[in-house]
C-alpha cells in the first residue's frame, strides 16, 4: 500500500473512531445503566474515560477491516488497542489532580487516539507482534465489562464529583 492510500485509510479509521467516540459521549446522558453502560462512560473517572478510546478504536478496526486494504496488522492493532486506552487512563489520572477544564480532556482524547491509530498503521509491515497482545486486548475488554458493573473502590475508578467516595470521613 503506497503512502497516499495508507494515509487515506488512516484518516477513515481515525474519523470513524472519533465519530464513534462522540456518539458514546452523546449517549452518556441518555444511557447510564443496563447493557450499554459497558460502552458509555458513567462519570469522568480516568478508567471510564478510557472507554472512549477502547470501544471506538475496536469499532473502527472492525468496521474498516471489511475493506481488505487495511494497513493494520492484527498484532500491531491489538497492541495499540491495549496501550492507547491505558495511556489515556494514566494521563487522565495524573492530570485529574490539576482540575483542568473538560476541553483539555477532549484535546487529550483526540491526540492520544491519533497517536495510537498512527502507531498501529506505521512501522515495519513484515514484523509480527506476539499474539499475547490479542489476549491482552480481549482481557481489557472483559475488564471494561466487569468494572462497568463492579468498579474497584479506589482512586482512578471513582467518580471525581462524588465527595463521599473520594474522601474518607474520620471516625
Amino acid at each position: 500500500m503506497d503512502m497516499k492510500q495508507s494515509f487515506n485509510h488512516f484518516a477513515i479509521q481515525f474519523l470513524s473512531a472519533i465519530l464513534l467516540g462522540l456518539l458514546l459521549v452523546a449517549l452518556h446522558s441518555r444511557i447510564l445503566g443496563g447493557f450499554f453502560a459497558i460502552f458509555v462512560p458513567k462519570f469522568a473517572s480516568p478508567w471510564e474515560l478510557s472507554k472512549l478510546i477502547y470501544w471506538p478504536m475496536l469499532g473502527s478496526v472492525l468496521f474498516t477491516r471489511q475493506a481488505k486494504t487495511s494497513a493494520w496488522e492484527p498484532g500491531r492493532a491489538a497492541a495499540c488497542l491495549v496501550l492507547t486506552p491505558m495511556a489515556l487512563f494514566l494521563l487522565c489520572w495524573c492530570l485529574s489532580l490539576l482540575n483542568l477544564s473538560s476541553g483539555v480532556y477532549v484535546l487529550l482524547w483526540i491526540l492520544v487516539m491519533a497517536a495510537g491509530m498512527l502507531a498501529a498503521t506505521m512501522g515495519d509491515a513484515d514484523r509480527k507482534l506476539s499474539p499475547v497482545w490479542l489476549v491482552l486486548a480481549v482481557a481489557l475488554g472483559m475488564l471494561y465489562v466487569i468494572f462497568s458493573y463492579m468498579p474497584p473502590q479506589w482512586g482512578p475508578f471513582l467518580d471525581p464529583t462524588d465527595v463521599a467516595a473520594m474522601a474518607r470521613i474520620p471516625y
